[in-house]
């Protein structure tokens, strides 16, 4: 899933790698194997677009900025944006699990936590059934 424009780059740039990709399966493919790029030439890469997209930052002072931060961002603006518009997560989250690629549903669940005062607007959670199943510890007086 992505926009509009970011889709329109992706189709450009689809066809130029073309170029160069040398018939490989992959979207980015290294230039000097027949396999993909790594985790970390990715990584190298995107630190310099976000330096590029800086150009009036100190690079040191710039955050660190990791693949794995866009795939987060992501997560959490989509499980914000459901919850801003009363969508049911118990819905969504099977999108969400098929746009990260995950294998489990627990894999996704783990971006709801991110979100711990936003939760309290869905109305799929009753919040009083969890005071009655899980009470209140007392702590012991000596």
């Amino acid at each position: 899933m992505m926009s509009n424009d970011m889709l329109t780059i992706c189709r450009e740039y689809y066809k130029r790698r073309e170029i160069f990709s040398r018939g490989s399966e992959y979207f980015f493919p290294s230039w000097d194997s027949d396999d993909s790029l790594s985790q970390y030439q990715v990584g190298c890469y995107l630190r310099d677009a976000w330096k590029c997209a800086n150009p009036k930052v100190n690079s040191a002072q710039l955050p660190n900025i990791r693949v794995y931060d866009l795939r987060h961002r992501f997560a959490s603006a989509a499980l914000m944006r459901w919850l801003d518009a009363d969508q049911p997560l118990s819905v969504k989250l099977p999108y969400l699990r098929t746009y990260m690629g995950h294998n489990s549903m627990s894999e996704t669940a783990y971006y709801i936590h991110l979100l711990p005062e936003n939760l309290v607007k869905s109305a799929e959670i009753d919040w009083a059934a969890f005071d009655e199943m899980i009470p209140e510890v007392v702590a012991w007086e000596e």
